[in-house]
């Protein structure tokens, strides 16, 4: 999880959205 937040906040927050998306789904 901890990279995946990294990369997250790396790529900006529409992609940081995208990928919370398909975690929660």
């Amino acid at each position: 999880m901890g990279m995946g937040k990294g990369k997250g906040k790396n790529t900006g927050p529409p992609l940081r959205l995208l990928i919370y998306g398909r975690s929660s789904k």
